[in-house]
């Protein structure tokens, strides 16, 4: 467990404690300034090395036992782990995310394991926080509030000057948005869980969507949204990251890199709600589909390949257009309603039982069987859907 006491204003103060199992370095920001590295209430001798990257990896003689860490710093828009963290805390807003580094790390953070302790998080990644803003704003988090600290995994904290919209489905946190366009998002929700509940019957809530200025971009962890406010506007986008919530079967790892019953899965449902919705058109969304999967593929020179490679060659990002694409071939192949019939056997036998593409393509009937060699097994519809742009 991470226990994190963080003090803030326009800049950070921090006290961070970890039981540490020989452990002999951790990686934080390259601005924050240790004041005090204890083992078992022992003060230790460190020394810093700054990486050529935005972080940098303090050091130390290999330890075991409760590590106490007292710091601060300030972000300045020029540190952290990728070029888009433009974060400043002498700005009235501010976010606090993995890729600030605004807390201590114990593994590389350009490393692969990294990564995959954000994607399946474990059991020595919970947090434990506690937020004291030390002027008139406040602190909005994706951490649930546990016997007065913040507790979860990942934690992401935004500060500025927030108000609360309570509703139906959790909440709304704004700085600065018209009434009308809440009651609109709340509509867009309510009716995206009307449509999937065809699928497979769940409710959302206890759900948090964090309102962000333009320029930060929007995500998504776990149950809570941070969208800006332009992205609000963006119902196509909202209704696929609210169908994430409750509507995408159980795979393993390996499958799970091929993005297909995530990704694929929810931009199909999306391309369905949306039209039943009367948002946007089947037609439309397919046309974009294509196009983007065209893009891409012209724009990288990537060769046309099957959905089932898509895990082994790492591109699984195909899955949001071309995946999205073999999902709406599927269904005019063998009709609406047996589509539907198959995507709810889905959901509901692989909530708990992983899922694996012979197990999909075993959900329908004899008809998908050109779809699932076309799309699936090999490259034939990769290349034809390819040609078709290069013959415009």
């Amino acid at each position: 467990m991470n226990r994190l006491n963080l003090y803030l204003s326009d800049k950070i103060k921090a006290t961070f404690t970890r039981k540490v199992e020989d452990t002999d370095f951790f990686v934080i920001n390259k601005d924050f300034y240790i004041h005090r590295l204890l083992c078992d209430k022992k003060e230790m001798i460190f020394k810093e090395e700054t990486t050529s990257s935005n972080f940098k990896v303090i050091l130390f003689e290999k330890i075991s036992g409760m590590l106490e860490i007292e710091y601060e710093g300030i972000l300045d828009g020029t540190t952290g782990k990728y070029p888009y963290v433009k974060e400043k805390t002498s700005d009235d807003f501010y976010i606090l995310r993995h890729e600030t580094v605004y807390y201590p790390c114990f593994i590389r953070v350009d490393s692969e394991d990294y990564i995959q302790h954000l994607i399946e998080p474990r059991e020595e990644d919970m947090f434990e926080v506690s937020v004291h803003v030390e002027d008139q704003r406040c602190a909005v988090s994706n951490l649930k509030e546990v016997n007065g600290w913040l507790r979860g995994f990942n934690p992401t904290i935004v500060i500025g000057n927030y108000h609360e919209y309570k509703s139906f489905f959790g909440a709304v946190y704004y700085e600065m948005i018209e009434k009308e366009k809440l009651q609109r998002l709340e509509k867009i929700i309510y009716d995206t869980n009307q449509f999937m509940n065809r699928y497979k019957k769940a409710k959302i809530q206890d759900y948090k969507i964090i309102i962000i200025p333009e320029g930060y971009g929007s995500f998504v962890l776990e149950d809570t949204m941070f969208v800006t406010k332009e992205g609000c506007e963006d119902a196509q986008q909202l209704i696929h990251e609210l169908i994430h919530t409750h509507w995408n079967p159980k795979c393993d790892k390996k499958i799970q890199r091929a993005r297909f019953f995530d990704e694929a899965l929810t931009q199909y449902f999306t391309y369905r709600a949306c039209d039943a919705l009367n948002i946007r058109s089947k037609k439309e969304i397919e046309e974009a589909y294509l196009h983007d999967y065209q893009n891409i593929m012209t724009t990288y020179e990537v060769s046309p390949m099957p959905i089932h490679t898509f895990a082994d060659e790492e591109l699984g990002d195909l899955s949001y257009s071309f995946g999205a694409l073999a999902l709406i071939a599927l269904e005019k192949q063998i009709g609406e309603k047996e589509m539907d019939d198959g995507l709810t056997k889905c959901l509901f036998l692989y909530e708990k039982e992983a899922i694996d593409f012979n197990k999909f393509e075993a959900l329908f009937s004899s008809e998908s069987k050109k779809v699932f060699d076309e799309y699936f097994r090999n490259e034939t519809a990769a290349r034809r859907l390819l040609d078709n742009k290069k013959s415009c």
